[in-house]
């Protein structure tokens, strides 16, 4: 079809082509004569309606891009390939003309500089098919062997193999610039296939740190595939949040928080740190507590630093700090129970005035320690006060002269506070055979000395399981004398609830030192102003507290409170059996950075 311009050119168009899409022509390259031609051989008769605007898209959206994108496809591959085989006849001094890849677009109604998004999109499509179905290239025998490679190797070979691939196709498209098309391709596709394979590992850690790596890449590929698409600053950073969000697997936020506050505690003793913790009555233990790995207490060191999160941490640190408290009231109790003192009084008066027969202590009367302890007893005018009227052979007068060698002993040197120990040993063993009430009640006044010596430790310091690991159960030596003591009291004790009470006096001391070391306290409002202004509080890697906002950011703002609840949850292990878990929204996840690879590996080559 030819058509006559005013000033005489003749521009000529296939058979067939519309009135709409040679006015579109001559508008573009003959402005001032758009609306003056007339077309020589056109057909005699136009169609009597135009089509609507529906009927328009469906033609274009439908039929013309897709039949340009195959075309164009084809036209691209064709060239490639003869250029390819130009460039090695070169080689050998013959010379092949060099082909131009064709743009159909054009000659199906649709010129480039009235291209939209969507335009774009459908006839860059059949290549994202393509690319989509290549599968990755068989390495053989490298593949096997860098499939051998500890930890990292499966990864490797999947990123090597599609790169391989997509590399080679992007060359197929690109019939100027093919090795910079394939190493570019494969330099996109390569990672994004390590990290959908990565998405898929049976290691929670591995799964994580894929979906991290793939929201940065694919915010990445948003905003530049923006930029390149030419929208402007605004948009590019929408399409980069929007594919960050889908890399790193959409707002599942109890997905991501359990992964990542939970990982690294499998293969620690943290059930024998629960079971301890559920034993003394403890609000909770965290995940990090539990198992003393240092990387879940990193984790749980970034937790708490949102508004909601901070105060829901104090809450429950609060509450758990009420209920170390009662646990260490509860092992005072099983020592000593305040309602043993009444008991302990009145056995000690009935067996008071009771006589020792003299002739019981005839040897002791020999011994110098005993000698020395009952003169003293004698001549001191505070005990001559309390024992006016009391027989010096009596149960009362005697347990004095007991007291008395228990302050020479005090006062002594290891080697004769143990001979003096003797002698006291054996007046108490007769005293015990003439008064079995003044024995119970010796008893029971031992375990009130225990607890208030365990008392006295915290010295006006509150009563919480770190001050008491610090002030007795640290120490591996105090630790020991102290159970040893407890077993001595579970021996003496005149009763089965007094027996049971000292057993489980031992196992809370037990459990205590187990766990009360590796409590982490919440901050007062003094140390918490003291860390900020040294900025220990602050991220100190800006990488991790970009991720940590980031990660809040597609939470809607629920990450940290969300991670806060589960590791301040008493049953927060029976979610640990859903870190194997391979769900459906893992797979999609693995399955759209393999799309995202693919498809991104060719746009950035094109």
């Amino acid at each position: 079809m030819i058509v006559e311009l005013p000033n005489g050119q003749e521009l000529e168009f296939p058979d067939g082509t519309s009135q709409e899409v040679m006015r579109n022509a001559i508008h573009t390259h003959f402005p001032e004569y758009a609306a003056m031609y007339q077309p020589k051989n056109a057909k005699s008769q136009e169609n009597p309606t135009d089509m609507n605007f529906l009927e328009k898209g469906l033609v274009r959206y439908g039929a013309q891009d897709p039949a340009a994108g195959l075309l164009n496809m084809g036209s691209r591959g064709s060239a490639s390939l003869n250029n390819l085989a130009s460039q090695i006849a070169e080689k050998f001094g013959l010379h092949l003309p060099r082909q131009e890849a064709t743009d159909f677009s054009e000659m199906l109604g649709i010129p480039e500089e009235q291209k939209n998004l969507a335009d774009k999109l459908i006839q860059f499509a059949p290549e994202i098919g393509v690319s989509l179905a290549l599968p990755a290239t068989r390495l053989g025998k490298l593949g096997e062997a860098i499939n051998q490679i500890p930890r990292g190797g499966k990864y490797l070979k999947t990123a090597l193999g599609n790169a391989l691939s997509q590399g080679l196709f992007a060359a197929s498209q690109s019939p100027d610039n093919q090795g910079t098309a394939a190493i570019e391709a494969g330099s996109v596709a390569a990672p994004f296939s390590a990290l959908s394979q990565g998405v898929l590992s049976g290691s929670p850690t591995i799964r994580n740190l894929s979906r991290t790596l793939g929201a940065i890449g694919g915010g990445g590929l948003g905003y530049f595939g923006a930029k390149g698409l030419g929208f402007g600053e605004p948009i590019a950073d929408i399409a980069m949040a929007l594919m960050g969000a889908a890399g790193h697997g959409g707002l599942n936020t109890k997905g991501r928080v359990r992964e990542d506050v939970l990982k690294g505690v499998e293969g620690t003793n943290y059930k024998e740190a629960l079971d301890a913790a559920n034993r003394l009555g403890l609000k909770y233990i965290t995940p990090a507590e539990a198992s003393e790995n240092p990387f879940t207490g990193g984790v749980q060191g970034n937790l708490g630093k949102t508004e909601g999160g901070a105060q829901l941490l104090y809450e429950r640190g609060k509450a758990r700090s009420a209920s170390e408290e009662n646990a260490i009231e509860n092992l005072f109790s099983n020592v000593f129970p305040k309602a043993l003192e009444e008991q302990k009084n009145a056995l000690y008066k009935s067996a008071e005035k009771i006589e020792v027969p003299k002739e019981k202590l005839e040897t002791l009367k020999e011994n110098e320690i005993f000698k020395t302890a009952l003169n003293r007893v004698r001549k001191e005018p505070v005990y001559k006060e309390k024992l006016k009227g009391i027989p010096d052979n009596s149960i009362g007068y005697l347990n004095q002269v007991k007291e008395a060698m228990d302050d020479m002993i005090e006062k002594s040197p290891r080697k004769e506070a143990s001979i003096i120990r003797e002698t006291k040993n054996n007046l108490l063993g007769t005293l015990d055979t003439v008064s079995p009430a003044y024995k119970e009640g010796r008893q029971l006044a031992e375990r009130g000395i225990v607890r208030k010596e365990i008392e006295d430790l915290f010295n006006k310091k509150d009563e919480t399981g770190s001050n008491l690991f610090k002030t007795l159960l640290s120490n591996k030596k105090d630790y020991r004398e102290l159970q040893d003591r407890f077993r001595r009291l579970e021996k003496t004790s005149s009763s089965p609830e007094q027996v049971k009470s000292m057993k489980n006096a031992q196992q809370q001391l037990e459990d205590m030192r187990l766990i009360f070391g590796r409590l982490i306290n919440i901050p007062t409002a003094k140390t918490a102003e003291a860390l900020s202004r040294s900025s220990m509080s602050k991220g100190r890697a800006p990488f991790d507290e970009a991720i940590r906002r980031f990660k809040e950011v597609l939470s809607g703002g629920k990450y940290d409170k969300t991670a806060v609840e589960l590791i301040t949850n008493p049953k927060w292990a029976d979610e640990l059996h859903k870190l194997k878990e391979i769900t459906k929204g893992q797979k999609l996840i693995g399955a759209f950075h393999n799309l995202l690879g693919k498809a991104g590996a060719q746009a950035i080559a094109q």
